[in-house]
């Protein structure tokens, strides 16, 4: 009887992991559209104009050696910037470098 049990017990509780939820877009939409607080509002407020006349090419080089590690088998990018420009026609940074 106890055999019986745990197994049914060990049945439902496989069917509750199996019939979890993966997909949460529909969830985060629901949260962006209705939120609970209204920290959470979105504004219709367009910052980008506020900083168009900033450069922040010094901030986008890395002032140290910059390594990362992409993939399942975490395969090693070494990335080198030569240098990085602000085109203030477009308000675009052209970035060039090389790994």
């Amino acid at each position: 009887m106890k055999i019986q049990l745990f197994l049914f017990v060990l049945f439902i509780k496989t069917l509750n992991l199996l019939g979890q939820k993966i997909d949460f877009s529909k969830d985060w939409l629901n949260q962006l559209e209705h939120p609970k607080y209204d920290i959470y509002v979105l504004k219709p407020d367009n910052y980008i104009d506020k900083y168009k006349t900033y450069n922040f090419s010094n901030l986008i080089i890395p002032k140290t050696l910059f390594i990362g590690y992409i993939g399942d088998n975490y395969q090693q990018i070494k990335i080198h910037f030569n240098y990085v420009i602000k085109d203030s026609i477009h308000n675009s940074y052209t970035i060039e470098g090389c790994r």
